[in-house]
């Protein structure tokens, strides 16, 4: 039985109905202000279903010019390179912020030092090839 965090929304199943039927007549990927037409929506409130919809285990690619529905583990490739880009961007900007106060750099403004999420977060990065190690 799928726990509940796991049952699509309403809102979510369109979204994936309209992503592929967007592709299936167009052969091109949809994009997000056409799923917001699409749901009387915003492309915001698209970002933030897409993001839901991945962490249930659908894939959906995105990249140059939109969303599809992944039929295989290339079609993710890029979606997945791209976010671990994101995400690097995202710590490095975390280290360009602590750098502002460099004499109380030792006590994080972000995470404390051992922080368990932040230590997963930066392995997990240099396991994937993703953030050098020094």
């Amino acid at each position: 039985m799928k726990e509940e965090k796991d049952i699509l929304t309403k809102d979510e199943r369109r979204l994936i109905y309209w992503i592929g039927h967007y592709e299936d007549a167009t052969r091109e990927k949809c994009t997000q202000e056409a799923l917001a037409a699409c749901l009387f929506t915003d492309e915001r409130k698209i970002r933030k279903m897409v993001r839901e919809i991945r962490l249930k285990g659908i894939p959906i690619a995105s990249g140059d010019g939109g969303y599809s529905i992944a039929k295989n583990k290339e079609e993710l490739k890029h979606t997945i390179n791209r976010l671990y880009s994101q995400n690097r961007k995202h710590v490095d900007l975390i280290f360009a912020l602590e750098d502002c106060f460099k004499e109380e750099k030792e006590s994080s403004i972000m995470a404390e030092e051992n922080d368990p999420y932040t230590e997963e977060v930066l392995e997990r990065m240099v396991n994937h090839g993703r953030y050098p190690e020094e």
